[in-house]
């Protein structure tokens, strides 16, 4: 029976299969004996001649020979396609660095890996060598791997940091905000004061962010109790974009965190619109952090711009061609067009002339290229200038890494106020000096857009009252008591008196505070002891404030008389400057046309000493008169000769001379330099002071036009 079926089993399949049927398929067929395995394996043994081995005879497959070939060569091809495409961003071959080279670097997909990574780096304006820089993108897709090394894995991350990149900026210039796609993890305390950092991994993207960490808040929609979130993009693996302060403008370049620094919500706003991040710009400049583009745009705004300037919102204009900013921006014309310009979290100043065809540049870092093209289209498309040349003019170099912004700054107030450019900055001045100015510009601000507030005026001596004022609620017309409404009369509803609790109304949110009103400066022997304690402490607010208007008067005025002479002293150390200069000038000509004309004592000595030679090797001569003549041609010689010598030596003792005072005059020149540079910083401090004190006195101004609620301001300075 078991022959039986062996047969059948080897005789039915040979028919089906044909004559040219191998002995590999039928031994396959059937189940295998120990004299079938010996068979098989003394024909697998046996050499390409016998018609039983699978790679010679009848029984070999043309097909299997022909589709290995072509895989080899299509992978050939492929690699020798890949590396000859990677050549073209990486002209010298080397597209990893050496200490990351991978165990095969001829894996086509590491090499198509990398040829896509550079397509879409260079397609988002990048240099395609930062890929490898240190920190870069490429070295964080390395340490987000178990092993730390170059190869398959690590060109993945690198795909997908890539991508959170690439949906930054598309979302940027869509106008939206970028929201990384982060589990926040919602806080767990009721204080008002709640706030956890975003559980996510310790990924390192400094090269992304500026030198400082900025935290970005998030209020979260699902939270009643209006807790806040801390996401900072330094510590997660996910890159934010390149600049937080504009959420219109994408950059040239990159996505642009400003410059180099930049209530409740993450949106951040162009310098146009309201700001979202609660970063203030005093706070900034005074801790001497990085200036994002709405802070430099209110330092922009707290500057006095003169007539024939236009100053446009810092990164204007803007790589998105249909971004709402490029539009209708010169409708005056002015004369002179000034751009502060942004690259690799950078800011430079651009001046433009409209009556010229130049481009004047002030970069505070000549190492770093900021790319103008864009302001260049823009102009041309404006038909500013037939053919605007870019011209680096010299300016003074920072020399750190976060200052480029206020830099900028100082660049344009020089230019407002038609100076010259600083030979340097000192940059704890400047930014107390502009954050004065931002001071000052939100004070007055302040005083006439705030409308309807009210403050709490307390008794000085109530022990459990404060001594400064709060907000209230608003009040209505109706609820505010008229000026000529007695206190003290039978007739009006309600308390007799002011409580310490009484609300008095005032359109300023910045209140009085005890800082500035002294409780303890009207004698007391000058009260009447049958006023009531409300009227009492009112006349203590009313001296104490006139008392504080008048010094802070006083102030001003002697700070303005200070600041004028001030200004005649530097205007004449200029002059003085000046006029050495010139002398200077006149002092070094004077010393080159002497050295060209004296005859130095070496040059002196060499041609006597060749007079001498060929009198000595002339034959004697027997006449006596041509002796005689020979003899005085000798002597006129000698005489030449001493007289030469005494002019050249005067000469000489002339010309060091000369050079001593060209030094004296040098060193007196360099002096009245650094004098003229002492007075501008002087003159500067005070001007700083000025500014505060003007604002303080207009502060005061507004409070005793609101809270005494007084028509004639004029009247009550003529009674002081």
């Amino acid at each position: 029976m078991k022959l039986t079926i062996n047969l059948v089993i080897q005789i039915s399949p040979a028919s089906k299969a044909g004559p040219r049927s191998s002995p590999t398929r039928r031994s396959a067929l059937r189940r295998p004996s120990s004299t079938d395995q010996t068979k098989s394996s003394t024909a697998f043994s046996t050499g390409s001649n016998n018609p039983e081995h699978p790679s010679g005879g009848a029984s070999r497959d043309p097909k299997m020979k022909t589709s290995k070939s072509t895989f080899v060569k299509s992978k050939a091809d492929k690699l020798v396609r890949f590396k000859r495409r990677l050549r073209e961003f990486w002209p010298n071959g080397d597209w990893y660095p050496s200490k990351h080279k991978p165990k095969n670097p001829d894996c086509l997909s590491i090499l198509s890996g990398m040829f896509t990574l550079a397509q879409r780096w260079v397609k988002l304006g990048r240099n395609v060598d930062d890929l490898w820089a240190e920190n870069g993108l490429m070295e964080q897709s390395i340490n987000l791997t178990d092993k730390k090394i170059f190869g398959q894995i690590s060109v993945s991350k690198a795909k997908e940091l890539l991508g959170v990149i690439e949906r930054g900026i598309a979302q940027k210039e869509e106008g939206k905000d970028f929201v990384p796609p982060l589990k926040r993890k919602r806080a767990t305390t009721t204080s008002d004061s709640q706030l956890t950092s975003c559980n996510t991994p310790d990924i390192d993207a400094a090269s992304y962010m500026p030198e400082h960490n900025v935290n970005f808040a998030v209020e979260s929609s699902s939270s009643s109790d209006s807790s806040l979130e801390i996401c900072n993009f330094t510590e997660v693996g996910i890159l934010p974009p390149r600049d937080p302060s504009t959420r219109e403008s994408p950059p040239s370049n990159s996505p642009k965190p400003t410059s180099h620094e930049h209530s409740s919500s993450p949106n951040i706003g162009t310098p146009s619109q309201p700001r979202g991040l609660e970063i203030s710009t005093v706070d900034v400049l005074r801790q001497g952090g990085m200036l994002w583009s709405n802070h430099i745009w209110e330092c922009v705004q707290s500057l006095t711009i003169p007539l024939g300037w236009k100053v446009f919102d810092p990164g204007f204009p803007f790589t998105n061609e249909n971004h709402v900013g490029n539009r209708d921006r010169l409708i005056t014309s002015p004369r002179h067009l000034v751009f502060f310009c942004h690259s690799e979290c950078h800011w430079s100043l651009c001046h433009v002339d409209t009556q010229s065809d130049e481009i004047c540049h002030y970069n505070s870092s000549e190492s770093i290229a900021m790319p103008l093209n864009s302001l260049q289209t823009w102009l041309k498309a404006n038909k500013i200038g037939s053919d605007m040349n870019i011209t680096d003019k010299e300016c003074p170099q920072q020399k750190d890494t976060q200052s480029c912004g206020l830099y900028t700054l100082v660049f344009l107030r020089t230019l407002l106020e038609e100076k010259e450019m600083p030979l340097d900055i000192d940059l704890s001045l400047e930014r107390s000096y502009f954050a004065e100015m931002v001071a000052a510009h939100r004070s007055k601000g302040n005083s006439t857009q705030t409308e309807g507030l009210s403050i709490q005026v307390s008794a000085p001596e109530a022990p459990d009252t404060p001594t400064s004022g709060r907000v209230e609620h608003e009040v209505s017309p109706e609820e505010v008591p008229s000026p000529a409404m007695n206190l003290d009369s039978p007739e009006h509803e309600g308390p007799s008196y002011l409580s310490t609790s009484q609300t008095w109304p005032i359109r300023k949110p910045r209140l009085v505070s005890s800082s500035h009103l002294s409780t303890t400066a009207l004698p007391l022997s000058r009260l009447d002891p049958d006023m009531s304690i409300a009227v009492q402490d009112a006349s203590r607010f009313l001296y104490n404030h006139l008392t504080s208007y008048k010094h802070a008067k006083l102030i001003v005025r002697q700070e303005r008389a200070m600041r004028v002479d001030k200004d005649e002293e530097l205007k004449s150390a200029k002059r003085d400057l000046e006029l050495r200069r010139g002398e200077l000038e006149v002092k070094r000509q004077q010393v080159e046309d002497m050295e060209s004309s004296t005859t130095y004592l070496d040059s002196l000595e060499e041609s006597d000493l060749q007079v001498r030679q060929w009198l000595d090797n002339y034959p004697p001569l027997a006449d006596k008169s041509w002796r005689k003549l020979m003899d005085e041609i000798v002597a006129a010689a000698d005489a030449k000769r001493a007289n030469a010598f005494a002019e050249g030596t005067e000469r000489i003792s002339q010309l060091e001379d000369l050079h001593k005072s060209l030094f004296a005059l040098g060193s007196e020149v360099k002096s009245l330099e650094e004098e003229v540079t002492a007075r501008e910083l002087s003159l500067r401090k005070l001007v700083i002071k000025l500014y505060a004190s003007e604002a303080e006195l207009e502060r005061l101004r507004f409070q005793r036009a609101k809270v005494f609620e007084d028509s004639d301001v004029d009247m009550l300075d003529s009674e002081e």
